[in-house]
């Protein structure tokens, strides 16, 4: 086991490769918020291995108390840690914690574990992370748990979603393709029993995401870290029980009466009693503390019994300035706004300036194609009319030719019955021709007979 110490501010531990230097008693300071915790070896190394895997993630943890709400603590931590995803039903309950303890019994009730619903309703009662896994259904949310493992190799990583859909068993996150993970999710991490968060390592600057998460930090869980912080002074560093009669020892350590007394009852056999006189082995030093040189820390016992007074005033002045932030927010956000709309009126001005500008060229462009098309409308007619009219005078010229055809045929026909006449005429002629005419045997014969006469002469 290591020794813890010293206080811190710091809630957030790093994984870097110098990790080895955080010491248990800041490890317990981190994430237990209890600078006495005793953090064991094997814890510490964890712890190391999963500060690591996160930082490959960008994340880093965030601790919370070390009680039975240690779950619900981290869950709500995680949640005001979302940017975009609202639980109504979950913002709108005043004691958070015992909300979701009822969510959770709910589950418990309809899955006919009974035994199990009063038990998990009273506060500090504590609850595994299967338990939790329970909300993702009840919430409709998604919940990443990672658990660190501790086997013969070393310490690993169980990286596991649960589903708001109850028909989906819990899937291994390296398993899940990029475009299907949640964009937002609870993110739990469990320390062997101890559940703390983990956030984005980076801190958005802008003054909108952090007025977005304000309330539900600052009121909710900030308030339970600073109760935690003024309680852990008036503890009792053994039993972590705070402290009704608390004395100092010769060290400057202060421990409660009934602490002492089981100290005394436990060292009783030493021998240094008798030597050095009635004492004890102080569990934080290892010297021995004597009885006789205790006293009385009446500042310790005088802030016990003004925690809840300082609480109060510490919530009071969170709740001023968040007014006073909601309020510079809002300023902001209405200069911001009002840049915004009248730079984008500027940008659909010119926007229009430019369409009214094309819109009037194309305007112009088409009325001067009207001209165009006008003129030469006109003297399309106008050679169409050209047209008409020299078709009409063709015509009439065709028709004056058809005319004198007309003529010429007539006048062919009237010839035609003439040489018909003559025809008629000729045949007949011919006919008494060759009437009068002797036949060819005849006139044969008078040459003949006169040839041969010619030849006997």
């Amino acid at each position: 086991m290591m020794r813890v110490g010293a206080i811190t501010n710091s809630r957030e531990f790093s994984g870097e490769a110098e990790s080895a230097r955080f010491s248990a008693a800041q490890c317990a300071e981190y994430l237990w918020l209890s600078p006495e915790t005793l953090i064991s070896d094997d814890t510490l190394q964890g712890v190391h291995a999963v500060a690591a895997y996160l930082k490959t993630h960008d994340l880093v943890l965030q601790g919370v108390k070390a009680d039975g709400n240690c779950y619900c603590r981290a869950f709500l931590g995680s949640y005001a840690t979302l940017r975009k995803r609202r639980i109504p039903c979950l913002d709108r309950e005043e004691n958070k914690v015992a909300c979701l303890r009822g969510f959770i019994a709910a589950r418990h009730l309809a899955s006919g574990r009974t035994s199990r619903v009063e038990e998990i309703k009273r506060n500090g009662e504590w609850m595994t992370s299967a338990e939790g896994d329970l909300l993702a259904n009840a919430l409709s949310i998604h919940i990443r748990t990672i658990t660190v493992n501790k086997d013969k190799s070393g310490h690993g990583m169980i990286d596991m979603l649960a589903h708001p859909d109850k028909t989906k068993d819990p899937q291994v996150w390296d398993t899940i393709h990029e475009s299907e993970r949640p964009e937002e999710y609870i993110l739990i991490v469990d320390l062997g029993g101890h559940f703390v968060f983990a956030r984005p390592g980076g801190d958005s600057g802008n003054l909108a995401s952090m007025a977005s998460r304000s309330e539900n930090w600052a009121v909710g869980t900030h308030s339970d870290l600073f109760r935690a912080d003024i309680e852990a002074l008036v503890l009792d560093p053994i039993y972590a029980e705070p402290m009704v009669d608390p004395q100092v020892d010769q060290h400057g350590h202060t421990f409660d009466r009934s602490t002492v007394n089981a100290l005394v009852a436990k060292w009783k056999g030493d021998p240094r009693n008798a030597e050095i006189g009635e004492g004890f082995v102080c569990p934080l030093t290892y010297e021995w503390a004597k009885v006789r040189k205790l006293r009385p820390n009446f500042a310790v016992q005088a802030a016990a019994g003004q925690i809840d007074s300082l609480v109060a005033k510490h919530d009071l002045y969170t709740q001023q300035t968040l007014t006073v932030q909601r309020e510079l927010f809002r300023r902001d956000m209405v200069i911001t706004m009002n840049e915004v709309v009248r730079q984008a009126v500027c940008e659909v001005r010119k926007e229009y300036q430019v369409i009214i500008a094309n819109k009037e060229s194309k305007i112009a462009t088409l009325e001067n194609r009207c001209v165009v098309l006008g003129q030469q409308s006109q003297d399309d007619q106008r050679a169409i009319d050209k047209h008409v009219k020299t078709i009409g005078e063709q015509k009439e010229t065709i028709n004056e030719k058809n005319a004198t055809i007309d003529g010429l045929t007539e006048k062919s026909s009237q010839q035609k019955k003439i040489i018909e006449e003559q025809s008629r005429t000729i045949e007949g002629s011919k006919g008494w021709f060759y009437s009068c005419v002797p036949s060819a045997a005849v006139i044969g014969a008078v040459v003949g007979a006169v040839l041969s006469r010619k030849i006997r002469m």
